[in-house]
């Protein structure tokens, strides 16, 4: 049999990805091509959508449309985080290899409180 594909000893700086991902053809080549570069980092490595855009082709609104579809698959997780006054402040983005699958250190969910507002002149 003739090899067509070579490959190297992996020591170090490779990264193991599961190939249904890879062959999920409800994917598109570049969603699968940024989920295995964001596959690729640490652990404890923050999506930052500059960072992807300087280390590849497509500008913020092409970024973010693939972060779109991943999570629209399933693969990827984002919570707009609060500050402790309640102010919105940035999200985090959260990549699971299995779709829709939620790390148990994930931020919890706040739910809204839906008491009625007091009203300080009623007749206003």
């Amino acid at each position: 049999m003739i090899r067509t594909i070579l490959r190297v000893a992996h020591r170090e700086r490779f990264t193991i990805i599961d190939n249904r991902i890879l062959e999920n053809s409800s994917l598109s080549w570049a969603a699968r091509g940024v989920f295995s570069y964001l596959l690729s980092r640490p652990d404890d490595w923050r999506v930052i959508v500059k960072d992807i855009q300087r280390r590849g082709d497509l500008g913020r609104d092409g970024i973010y449309a693939l972060l779109r579809e991943l999570r629209h698959a399933g693969y990827v997780h984002f919570k707009r985080l609060r500050e402790p006054g309640g102010v919105m402040s940035k999200g985090l983005y959260l990549i699971t290899e299995e779709p829709h699958a939620i790390h148990p250190a994930w931020p919890e969910e706040v739910q809204p409180d839906l008491a009625q507002p007091h009203l300080v002149k009623p007749q206003a």
